[in-house]
């Protein structure tokens, strides 16, 4: 998803206000945008470095194939806040720390909407839905 669209779901968080207070969705909001923090790496890597680059990059980016293989697309890349590895022990974390809590909300909000637009749009999920795949992917574009 773009990231207007992310700031345009975000709002739906509001149906958690019956478990978190308005200041903790409101957190979770910005965490649901700040997840895609970890493409800045693929904006360095396609040297997209202004807006107009940035704009390319986003309308370009899921054409790009390996081997005719969308599903290794970026294989060297891994969007860290987006796996499941990470989010597991961002919500064991937040049990000793509990505005992590919060922030794990926003981010499997976030990709719960990645899940959804990848879906529907025949794209790749489990190349950045889990670590393993990754490190795995990885180490065989290796050889």
């Amino acid at each position: 998803m773009k990231l207007t669209d992310h700031i345009l779901a975000s709002p739906a968080m509001i149906a958690l206000a019956p478990v978190m207070t308005m200041a903790h969705i409101g957190v979770a909001m910005v965490a649901s945008v700040f997840i895609d923090s970890d493409h800045v790496h693929l904006m360095l890597k396609e040297k997209a470095y202004t807006r107009a680059g940035i704009k390319r990059l986003n309308d370009n980016i899921y054409k790009k194939t390996i081997n005719g293989k969308p599903n290794r697309m970026y294989v060297e890349i891994v969007y860290l806040f987006h796996t499941v590895e990470f989010n597991l022990v961002l919500f064991a974390l937040s049990f000793m720390y509990p505005i992590l809590l919060p922030i794990w909300a926003g981010f499997v909000f976030h990709i719960i909407c990645d899940i959804v637009h990848h879906r529907s749009h025949q794209l790749p999920i489990i190349r950045w839905l889990f670590l393993t795949d990754w490190i795995l992917g990885y180490a065989l574009s290796k050889k």
